[in-house]
């Protein structure tokens, strides 16, 4: 029953600087570029895609978070220097992930390609 009234101190701390107005508690700090981020990343986008992949030892999350660009030129910048996008994971998931995409592209490819010229040369490659 003790945490109850700290829960609520700090969920009036957070409702305060979501509102900006900055009344932090006597002795703590007031947000962080950090809070604002991990609190803007948890907003409403138009495109949230979240995925949990399990896999037979692990598991790992896929997320696609899209929407209307409204960060400032600085704040793009920042985040292009704290996140590169040539990083070994990155090279490695688009490696492998053209490669899927190739192979599925190839065999729909082949498939109709196959079907026109059964649907030509009026022969059966498909048996029914």
């Amino acid at each position: 029953m003790e945490q109850q009234p700290e829960l609520d101190r700090r969920s009036e701390q957070a409702a305060a600087a979501i509102r900006g107005n900055g009344q932090a508690a006597a002795g703590e700090d007031k947000p962080t570029a950090e809070d604002a981020e991990r609190r803007d990343w948890s907003g409403e986008h138009p495109i949230n895609l979240r995925l949990s992949v399990p896999l037979p030892f692990f598991r790992f999350y896929v997320t696609i978070v899209a929407g209307k660009e409204r960060r400032s030129a600085a704040r793009r910048a920042e985040e292009r220097r704290r996140h590169p996008i040539l990083t070994a994971g990155n090279l490695f998931l688009m490696t492998y992930g053209g490669a899927i995409l190739a192979i599925a592209l190839g065999s729909i490819a082949m498939l109709a390609t196959l079907l026109v010229i059964q649907q030509l040369f009026e022969i059966e490659i498909f048996l029914s």
